[in-house]
């Protein structure tokens, strides 16, 4: 087990570095949550994407030995690995097209389209685009750095500074953004069908708009002047597609109006290194996740609070925690078309933080799903962090 300031998470040794986690998305008009996920592995012999399932309803797993490198305790459910396959290189990065297959990033260049089948409890490659991402030939290729999915369309971004679209059903990428950066493409989001949010490693948030004629020329361009800190990781909020969330390599969250794209609305100060991966809470979206190379896993609460308690909250830059007041003393979340993350509040610092998880090693990744969170590290474990509470 691993102590954490939300409660106890769940441990599993899984004896790789784990680089991706997703949860699998259930089919549409599923009353559950989802109870399998999907872990990818980096710097390994063999390098493989596993399949898992969570079902805190299971018979619980007996105690480990005390010398585990985190022993388990009895009571608590650990997840179980349902299946795998062998991927060639590094997994980079790893999203869900439908409820049953995949597109992975990996190392080599290439990308991967997995197939789960859930009867048969299997995973198989069914297409793989090969060495789509280079240096001047296909002999020097680039990793794959970023994966984004919309529908049946697959986004794929490199090292190269190139941006590829895919379809599962095509062999070749439908279109090609030879020159999308001069530097590492390192993430990718779907803000509407049409259009396409990119982050690089040169510090530039960029906006293409796939249904103009040409792109080899981004439609917006973003950039917080005199600030070249390198871009790490991106988000759209589900319910304001405008609003962006951008982790940076200083450890610091940016948050982008798209609507106003001169300057960030706010800038969060918070981890200490670099931030991996970042993700609003898809059915809460006043709450945002984040992890990082200094080995923890956040949770950001942007929930206004009554005007009582304003003075106790949380300043980004004490990061002290404070104790979550009774729901009754909570503003309750807002209204579909307003967001509490472009509130005054939250330009001002004052937010809640909890502490997920504090690892060893750096934490690579993480996926949400309802209450539950899963997330993988380079201690070689996996971590499940149960019963969220959203306020």
């Amino acid at each position: 087990m691993a102590d954490g300031s939300a409660g106890t998470s769940v441990a599993k040794y899984v004896g790789y570095k784990i680089s991706r986690v997703r949860w699998k998305p259930q089919p549409s008009g599923a009353i559950r949550p989802s109870d399998v996920f999907v872990a990818g592995s980096w710097d390994d012999k063999v390098n493989r994407v596993a399949v898992w399932r969570y079902d805190p309803s299971a018979p619980p797993s007996p105690p480990s030995s005390p010398s585990a490198p985190y022993p388990s305790e009895e009571g608590f459910v650990e997840p179980a690995r349902v299946c795998e396959v062998g991927v060639e290189g590094d997994v980079m990065d790893l999203r869900f097209v439908d409820e049953e297959r995949m597109a992975v990033g990996l190392s080599s260049g290439s990308v991967a389209l997995l197939h789960f089948r859930a009867p048969q409890k299997t995973i198989t490659r069914s297409r793989q685009w090969d060495r789509i991402h280079y240096i001047t030939t296909r002999l020097q290729p680039r990793p794959v750095t970023a994966v984004a999915t919309s529908g049946l369309t697959i986004a794929t971004g490199g090292e190269d500074g190139r941006i590829n679209i895919l379809h599962p059903e095509n062999s070749a990428p439908l279109r090609t953004i030879e020159n999308a950066d001069n530097a590492v493409v390192t993430g990718l989001v779907s803000t509407m069908k049409t259009e396409l949010l990119a982050t690089s490693s040169s510090g530039q948030l960029k906006l293409w708009d796939l249904r103009a004629p040409s792109v080899e020329t981004p439609s917006r361009i973003m950039v917080i002047s005199g600030d070249s800190h390198p871009l790490r990781c991106l988000d759209r909020c589900p319910n304001q597609p405008h609003l962006v969330a951008v982790g940076r390599s200083n450890g610091t969250v940016c948050l982008w109006d798209l609507r106003q794209d001169k300057l960030p609305v706010s800038i969060l100060s918070g981890h200490t290194a670099d931030i991996w991966e970042i993700q609003f809470h898809r059915h809460h979206p006043n709450h945002l996740f984040t992890c990082s190379q200094d080995c923890t896993l956040w949770h950001w609460d942007a929930s206004p609070p009554s005007p009582s308690l304003s003075s106790s909250l949380l300043t980004s830059s004490r990061l002290s925690h404070r104790h979550n007041p009774p729901s009754s003393h909570r503003a309750t979340d807002h209204a579909p078309n307003s967001t509490p993350w472009l509130s005054g509040h939250v330009k001002q610092g004052k937010f809640d933080v909890t502490y997920l998880l504090h690892d060893k090693l750096p934490v690579n990744s993480f996926d949400v799903e309802s209450k539950h969170v899963v997330c993988g590290t380079d201690s070689e474990m996996l971590f499940l962090v149960p019963n969220l509470t959203f306020r």
